[in-house]
Formats: structure tokens, sequence, C-alpha cells
């Protein structure tokens, strides 16, 4: 499980950190604003986010407005027990008050793990050959999902490339990604997605451990130490 702890007070994040390390939870990231958390969120695509609620520039209230992907499990952590119904009309996952009991923060952390479980046997499969709606302004783009190449983050929206040219469509990257088949696309970088099915060839830097994704029309990507072991751990096994 990758947690996102969203808090502006450092010793807070710290505390929390502590806590989860205790529970067995290692893959931890933090953010103390909410600039720095819509980021985080969509480069890291975390399991579920720690969000206190009062924040400077709107607090966690406002940062769930900014959400760059949507459908991530919030549980709110504050010291502010006022604002519970709220948070439950945003459909926050939990409310848990500070200070924060291990305990309790292990059950909301139980309820995300038993939401992702119900997702993955409800959801259907998606293939090469399902179709994806795609907003570019104001048209929705009825796109076959093997006819993607590549994905390319550009702020707020997605470069989708196809053999036909490209388009910019609404959303960001990992939203657009999160509608995508695992199976065949890869996060190469933070601002890039391949569908590997289009790799016409994958093989190893000569001067490097790193792989180097060969795509149509003389493209080529170098991944970074990091990406290559996973693309060797996860798709190339």
């Amino acid at each position: 499980m990758k947690v996102l702890i969203i808090d502006d007070e450092a010793p807070a994040r710290r505390g929390l950190r502590e806590i989860l390390g205790k529970l067995g939870v290692s893959d931890v990231r933090d953010a103390g604003t909410i600039a720095a958390a819509v980021k985080a969120i969509e480069d890291e695509r975390p399991d579920v986010l720690l969000l206190d609620i009062q924040m400077p520039g709107g607090g966690g209230f406002k940062l769930l407005e900014k959400l760059p992907a949507r459908g991530i499990p919030v549980v709110f952590v504050t010291a502010h027990l006022e604002h519970a119904a709220k948070a439950f009309d945003v459909e926050a996952m939990d409310y848990v008050l500070k200070p924060v009991e291990p305990k309790r923060l292990l059950r909301s952390l139980e309820k995300v793990t038993a939401q992702a479980e119900n997702k993955r046997v409800d959801a259907p499969a998606v293939g090469l050959d399902d179709h994806v709606f795609l907003r570019e302004g104001t048209r929705h783009h009825n796109v076959r999902i093997g006819d993607i190449e590549m994905l390319e983050a550009c702020g707020a929206y997605t470069k989708v490339i196809t053999a036909a040219g490209s388009m910019t469509v609404w959303g960001t990257l990992a939203s657009i990604e999160a509608k995508l088949p695992v199976a065949y696309f890869f996060r190469v970088n933070r601002q890039s997605v391949v569908n590997l099915a289009h790799a016409e060839e994958i093989n190893d830097s000569p001067s490097s451990s790193r792989v180097i994704i060969h795509l149509p029309r003389s493209r080529k990507i170098e991944l970074s130490r990091r990406q290559s072991t996973a693309l060797r751990k996860t798709k190339l096994k």
C-alpha cells in the first residue's frame, strides 16, 4: 500500500510516518502544501490519502476539488471533529481524530484495503480491443485502447499518441492511465506512459544497465535504472 500524508505541520507528518512504520507500511510519501500534494498525487498515484483539513491555501476540502486523479480513498486526519459531516459528504473513507491512535489508523487502512479488493473483483477486465472515451475540447473521441501508443503529461491534460496522430485530452496522465490495462501500459517516467504492445524492440543499453524501449517511427525511450528494474520484474519475465 502506497500512502500519501498531506499535512502542513512537519511534526504531524513525522508522527504519522512513525505510526505507519509500526503498522508495517513502508511505502510512504508526504506533502506539506496543497500544490505539493497535487503533484505527488499525479506522480506517485498513492493508494490512500491521509489528509489534514486545516491547511494554508484552502485546506483539505479545497484539495479534493483539485485532485488530478479521482477515486483515491481519503482518510481525514484532523483535530477538528466539527468537519466530520462534511467529510462524509465528500465520500471520505474515514475520519480519524488527532492525536492518532495506531489501532484506529489500522482500522482505516483495513477499510481501504477491503474496498480495493472489492473493486478488483467487481471491475470488468479491460483489453486492447476495448474502447475508451477521451474528451478533446467539446468532442468525445471513442478510441480503441490498443491503438494508443503512448501518453504524455501536459499539466492538467494528457497528450494521446496513436499511429494516426495525437490529441490533447482532458485529464491528467494518472487519471487517463487508470482507465487502461496495466498488463500493457507501463509508466516509463513521470511524464510518459507507453503501450508495450507497440514496442518494436526492448533491449539493454550497451553502456549501462538501463532498458531502452524502441517505438514506431524511430522513437526510443531510455528508462531510469529504477524503472528498468521495475520493467524487468513485471513485464519481461
